[in-house]
């Protein structure tokens, strides 16, 4: 059953309120909790290992690491001021970054911060390594599947660091103007390089092989492009480029122009993706299986289409209001969801291998979307500071059936971000088979069933929209007179804005802000962490302008 599973699954939770880690999702049990002093010693950030082993947090007083399953403290260090923590695939590292910035001492001279990356061995707790690292979006290094290299960018320097030796580097490849990399996970080590145009060059991305001269595999030139995003399959086999350029010539997008490319590393092609519509990308994912990618592209209703190793589409998924496109640890399921303005918040249960939609539901004010390990069970939230009212997570099953909710009482309580523990290679496949009567009955949020007594509730597949906003002076029941004077106000009023005009010109605002916050962190500037949260919304933001000039 749904409880029976989901007795070991191990989730956090972060607000105004408090953070702490729960097992069990129906019921839960605290495994470790610190409500004392929330509001003068706020959890800034908390992250899980990636083996699940341990969990890392700073809650404004110190940055500590603890041991998942019983609380156990591992390591703590009087870190005011970490915004950000990572750990290596097998755990063996932790790394804290915390904001770089200048200041000016008593005498009025420039003093340079201090180094800010600190690396810890978490076998022995050793702290082994202080670096620095300037920018936010660039502090990362990335590491094999075996931990045996680390890449990091310095500038447009790639250094190459072996067996956790970070104070020295083995190598580095050095490309003027290179602004972002990827290592490739598996066997056969593989780095991508984006370079952005220069000096009347158009932009590249290589994927090069880690041996001493940096062999280039694949070498393929983007004459339009700003940006690019990489996305590795699991087996480092293939690569996914999201390709962005920020104007869009034709003047038909707000967006911009988006495509997406495919290399294959074992036989050195690159090719586009043919996508069926035009309009903006909003996401791009392989299937855990490394066989085939899922894409969510066009304008509004936008089309999710899945491709194989060879960018051939393989399934269409008829379109509809969504942007998001998350597939479970098994690749057995694809959640297909529109969240934001795009819907009431819909949530497509797709079963991969028959191609057949397993459920419907609707949980609108979603946020943040997330699958459990077990591949079974995932969590939707609506957190701060997206969405200042509603605050909670809720726990489900893919069946759609709602397990369990946390609420946040609005205004004064806030929820801030919940995950999941990550535990690869511990649960197995599942067989994925169609609903009965009584799971599709029992699936969706709880609403109140029409006619009942008292607080009487059933799932449902949606949730009913909150009746339109009557004036004052409309109210009261046969009011003819008032009926009249509101009629008479319309015929003389001047035209103004329509609503979603109005919509349209507060999110152009808001764009107009990240442009701005992305040009200082471009600089160099260290951004706080609601300015990031803000530059992360940027997607979401043109989806909904995207939507709004459909409608």
């Amino acid at each position: 059953s749904e409880t029976t599973m989901g007795e070991n699954i191990i989730f956090a939770y972060r607000g105004n309120t408090g953070f702490g880690v729960r097992r069990g999702i129906k019921p839960s049990e605290t495994v470790f909790e610190d409500k004392e002093t929330p509001k003068i010693n706020p959890c800034r950030v908390f992250e899980w290992s990636n083996t699940g082993r341990f969990f890392a947090y700073c809650d404004t007083v110190k940055t500590c690491v603890i041991e998942a399953s019983t609380g156990r403290v591992v390591l703590s260090a009087e870190l005011k001021r970490t915004a950000e923590l990572m750990f290596s695939p097998k755990d063996s590292m932790f790394l804290t970054w915390e904001p770089y910035t200048t200041y000016n001492n008593k005498d009025g001279e420039k003093k340079s911060p201090d180094p800010n990356l600190r690396i810890w061995n978490m076998n022995t707790g050793e702290h082994v390594a202080t670096l620095i690292a300037q920018k936010q979006s660039q502090w990362r290094p990335q590491f094999s599947d075996d931990e045996t290299v680390a890449v990091r960018l310095v500038g447009s320097e790639l250094l190459v660091h072996r067996n956790g030796l970070f104070e020295k580097y083995e190598n580095k490849l050095v490309l003027p103007k290179m602004e972002g990399f990827a290592l490739s996970p598996g066997q056969n080590h593989h780095v991508a390089v984006y370079v952005a145009a220069h000096g009347g060059k158009p932009a590249i991305v290589q994927v090069r092989r880690l041996d001493k001269d940096f062999s280039i595999v694949v070498n393929k030139t983007f004459f339009k492009s700003d940006s690019a995003k990489f996305n590795w399959n699991i087996k480092g086999t293939a690569l996914l480029i999201l390709s962005a350029v920020d104007v869009d010539s034709t003047n038909k997008s707000y967006y911009g122009e988006q495509s997406v490319h495919m290399v294959n590393v074992m036989t050195g092609d690159a090719c586009n993706v043919p996508l069926g519509k035009s309009g903006p990308v909003y996401q791009a994912k392989w299937n855990p299986n490394g066989r085939e990618f899922a894409v969510c592209y066009g304008y509004m209703p936008a089309r999710v289409t899945l491709y194989n190793l060879r960018a051939e589409e393989v399934f269409n998924i008829a379109d509809g209001p969504r942007n998001e496109i998350h597939y479970n640890a098994f690749g057995s399921i694809l959640l297909v969801c529109g969240f934001g303005n795009l819907s009431t918040g819909k949530i497509e249960v797709w079963d991969t291998e028959s191609r057949k939609i397993l459920i419907e539901i609707a949980v609108p004010n979603t946020t943040h979307l997330e699958w459990a390990p077990d591949g079974q069970h995932f969590t939707t939230a609506t957190t701060c500071p997206r969405l200042r009212i509603d605050n909670c997570y809720r726990l489900w099953s893919y069946k759609g059936k709602m397990l369990a909710e946390v609420g946040y009482a609005s205004p004064q309580e806030e929820l801030w971000q919940v995950s999941f523990r990550r535990l690869p290679g511990v649960y197995n496949p599942f067989p994925v088979r169609e609903l009965t009567k009584d799971e599709k009955t029992a699936a969706g949020l709880l609403v109140k069933r029409n006619g009942a007594n008292g607080a009487a509730v059933v799932p449902a597949g949606a949730v009913a929209k909150a009746s339109a906003y009557v004036p004052p002076h409309l109210r009261k029941e046969g009011s003819h007179a008032g009926a009249l004077a509101a009629a008479a106000m319309l015929r003389d009023a001047k035209p103004a804005m329509t609503e979603n005009e109005r919509k349209i010109m507060n999110l152009q605002k808001k764009i107009a802000d990240i442009e701005a916050l992305k040009k200082k962190a471009d600089s160099g500037e260290t951004l706080q962490i609601n300015q990031v949260e803000k530059i992360q919304k940027e997607d979401e933001i043109l989806a909904q302008i995207a939507a709004l000039r459909v409608n």
